[in-house]
């Protein structure tokens, strides 16, 4: 099913939501394509990785298992993408009828700041590929 958003009213709101929460958030269509997000640009770090195209299928791949799984869910699913990001997705339903999908991203998880980028430095180590 094609789903269509009216971008001229939901940029806006995400744009506002980024503002208050530091929180990047991006829209998907039931395809898994990307339909708008706020901050355009990925993380620094998903940016750099997803430079190349084995690592880029691995996050695209990671995305689309997440969101098939969250599409059987009532609530949003927090999750823990391929190298440890955490992330948190809500299917967006119109009448029990899924109509995409918002990423809520990237939220460190752990004790503290450093701890979070140790366990995402570990999984990297574990990455084909990837050059730290």
């Amino acid at each position: 099913m094609r789903t269509y958003f009216n971008l001229d009213e939901l940029t806006p709101i995400i744009k506002d939501f980024y503002l208050i929460t530091n929180i990047r958030i991006t829209v998907f269509d039931t395809s898994f394509q990307e339909v708008t997000s706020y901050v355009p640009m990925k993380a620094p770090l998903c940016t750099y990785l997803r430079e190349k195209k084995d690592f880029d299928n691995r996050c695209k791949e990671c995305d689309k298992v997440h969101m098939l799984l969250a599409s059987k869910m009532d609530s949003p699913y927090l999750y823990s993408c391929h190298i440890g990001l955490k992330e948190i997705i809500a299917p967006l339903k119109v009448n029990d009828q899924i109509m995409g999908y918002v990423f809520f991203s990237h939220i460190l998880s752990g004790e503290n700041r450093e701890e979070a980028e140790n366990n995402i430095l570990a999984n990297l180590k574990n990455e084909k590929g990837v050059d730290l």
